[in-house]
């Protein structure tokens, strides 16, 4: 097996929600608010849920504004559904990451070779998804 693999862009949403249906104890993801409020994937965000009230335990940091952050929380149902997650604003956005991290084993991430231009990959190698996992860990306990 490659170290990493590249997903076309129209699988994405496919294998995100597969990592979250095979996830028995942590998810750690990203957002671009202004991006996934508006392009919310219900489905996506259903499954999430359901899988949160049966014990899974998520922890989310959303880049972007106070606003967009308000919008998503709302969107996402943080005040009332997500009792075991945790959903923390980043406003700085030049160190924005996308990445979805299932168990602390396996991991979807986009590398942006410009604005709008990105590129998402797939691994399973330790290395790489402690490396992610530490990057998102720092930066959430510092929000």
């Amino acid at each position: 097996m490659r170290i990493i693999r590249e997903i076309n862009k129209n699988h994405v949403l496919r294998i995100a929600m597969k990592l979250v249906r095979e996830s028995k104890k942590t998810v750690h993801g990203t957002m671009i608010l202004k991006e996934e409020t508006r392009n919310l994937s219900k489905e996506y965000f259903t499954l999430m849920n359901k899988k949160v009230s049966s014990g899974l335990r998520v922890k989310r940091i959303g880049f972007g504004t106070h606003k967009d952050f308000a919008i998503a929380r709302q969107q996402l149902g943080y005040s009332s559904v997500i009792v075991r997650g945790e959903f923390k604003l980043c406003s700085n956005t030049n160190l924005a990451q996308r990445m979805l991290i299932a168990d602390k084993k396996k991991m979807i991430f986009a590398v942006y070779q410009s604005k709008d231009i990105k590129r998402v990959f797939y691994t399973e190698n330790k290395f790489i998804v402690r490396g992610f996992l530490s990057y998102f860990d720092n930066l959430f306990s510092s929000l």
